[in-house]
């Protein structure tokens, strides 16, 4: 996968230390955690050591709102909001499966998803009505986020910080214009002022953000194209199934 091989190439490059984990179960939590636990044990670290991990989670969310296209910041603004939200969902291959429900049912049902996010967009008002789907995401989606690791915290102990999430940081992000945010902007802009290396390795360009300038290692898979390999697929459904 593109992200095993530019972690690693980035890792080389920057002089950092770089841990690897093999393949694991596919809930994006639980593997965490079981990679956290196989360093540990790498490292040989007490079992009364702080469970303290650094994580970049919120940087998507906060000052590089990727699930934002500039189409749906556009509706927003021209006042289209059910659009918006139509435009999002299919971005995010988000939808009410049909199948799930007898004709009478899904007729009223089928648009409660719409409705409700409407309502969420509509508790928020900015100067700015591009402003108000980021705001939402913040509120809903983020904390859905991360939902998974803190209910399973008496589990696995691990406390995550998460700088992107500090509310001092998020306010002072919030008070600047949103639209040098989109696409990763401030991202490609940092780059001009941090030392060369960190630049001189491709990366994963979401596909609503502006293009990585640099070529991509032939052969690799984006993880854009699929999550999961077809082995991951067929252990997290019959782990669903289990549970």
């Amino acid at each position: 996968s593109s992200d095993l091989i530019l972690g690693r190439e980035a890792a080389r490059v920057l002089g950092t230390k770089h841990f690897e984990v093999g393949a694991g179960v596919p809930e994006t939590w639980h593997r965490l955690a079981c990679a956290y636990e196989s360093w540990r044990e790498a490292a040989h670290r007490e079992n009364n050591d702080p469970r303290l991990l650094w994580s970049g989670d919120g940087g998507d969310r906060v000052i590089a709102p990727v699930n934002l296209s500039p189409s749906v910041v556009a509706q927003l603004r021209a006042g289209e909001v059910r659009r918006a939200i139509v435009t999002y969902l299919k971005d995010e291959h988000v939808a009410l499966p049909r199948r799930l429900f007898r004709e009478s049912v899904y007729a009223q049902v089928r648009d409660l998803h719409l409705r409700g996010i409407e309502t969420e967009i509509d508790r928020f008002a900015c100067e700015d009505p591009g402003r108000r789907f980021h705001l939402y995401v913040l509120s809903n989606e983020s904390r859905g986020n991360i939902r998974n690791h803190f209910e399973d915290y008496d589990l696995h102990g691990i406390e995550i910080v998460m700088p992107f999430y500090d509310s001092e940081f998020v306010r002072v992000a919030l008070s600047y214009r949103f639209d040098m945010f989109l696409q990763h902007r401030l991202y490609l802009h940092w780059l001009h002022h941090l030392p060369a290396a960190i630049g001189s390795v491709p990366w994963q360009a979401y596909p609503t953000s502006l293009p990585c300038p640099l070529p991509m290692p032939p052969g690799l898979q984006s993880q854009w194209e699929a999550w999961h390999t077809p082995a991951e697929v067929a252990l997290k459904r019959r782990r669903q199934r289990e549970a």
